[in-house]
């Protein structure tokens, strides 16, 4: 049977373009094609997303208005997207020592290298976007001066970063998310690496336990929303780190964290991205 698809194009400020991106992908694209205008302002992206998510067009729509952004959708039958989309995912380097790579991709292991194995399906998360590789930086590079004993992911999406925790040898790890896809999608990624996750529907207000590591990459505004339990789930001298961030929020996203207990320790930025760490005293 031939797979249906809804085709959206997305046209607006080459500021946001990021920003829509993850928007997309969020509301069920597996990739998104993207072209920037010769004006150097405008930018368009077309996305493919399938008829099940259907439910999420409303959100979407009201959220690339608020960008200023044109979104027009139309039906579209294709066999072989599935396929197709897969030539815009790329290995991703983390640090020299990790690479991030789709299952498909053959690459050959060596000395001291970590390869991580990545199907993102219809779940975010292939390393390629800007805010999973500053996440993924920040994991590394904390793990360089701290032994973590325990990881808590929220918004796991493809399992990426619960994985690569694994892989750097912690050993607890909890990995959430309300999208059922997106869990079945991680526990598939998590067995390819031959990495132990517990996935969880839970959301973060129902997790009672405290971790070492806390690592959120989700939208600005739902980070906000959930400051209070996010803040809880570090254990004294933990770290948080946090992603999914303009830089233009990073400022009101470090005054409610630090108003949670939290003190700010440094910012990873990548253009329009940050990714800001914090630790509990």
């Amino acid at each position: 049977m031939d797979n249906r698809w809804i085709k959206v194009s997305v046209k607006g400020p080459l500021d946001v373009k990021d920003v829509v991106i993850s928007l997309l992908i969020e509301a069920g694209s597996p990739g998104v094609v993207e072209d920037d205008h010769q004006d150097g302002k405008t930018a368009s992206c077309t996305a493919f997303i399938p008829e099940g998510f259907l439910e999420n067009l409303p959100s979407l729509r009201e959220r690339l208005r608020r960008l200023n952004c044109r979104i027009r959708t139309s039906p579209y039958k294709e066999t072989d997207w599935s396929e197709r989309w897969k030539r815009f995912v790329r290995p991703v380097r983390i640090e020299d020592r990790i690479i991030v790579k789709p299952s498909w991709y053959r690459m050959d292991d060596a000395p001291g290298r970590i390869l991580v194995n990545i199907d993102p399906g219809m779940a975010f998360g292939t390393g390629n976007h800007p805010s999973t590789r500053l996440a993924l930086k920040a994991m590394v590079v904390a793990s360089r001066k701290y032994r973590y004993r325990s990881m808590l992911d929220v918004g796991t999406g493809s399992g990426i970063l619960a994985i690569v925790a694994g892989k750097m040898g912690i050993k607890y790890i909890t990995a959430i998310d309300v999208d059922t896809t997106a869990l079945r999608i991680a526990r598939k990624n998590a067995l390819l690496n031959n990495v132990d996750v517990r996935f969880s529907r839970k959301r973060v207000e129902r997790i009672r336990e405290r971790f070492s590591l806390v690592v959120a990459n989700i939208l600005c505004e739902e980070l906000i929303n959930i400051s209070t339990p996010l803040a809880e789930r570090v254990e004294r001298r933990g770290t948080l780190i946090l992603s999914g961030i303009l830089c233009n929020e990073l400022d009101v996203i470090k005054r409610v964290y630090t108003g949670r207990g939290m003190k700010y320790f440094k910012t990873y930025r990548s253009g329009e991205w940050a990714c800001p760490v914090f630790k509990r005293g």
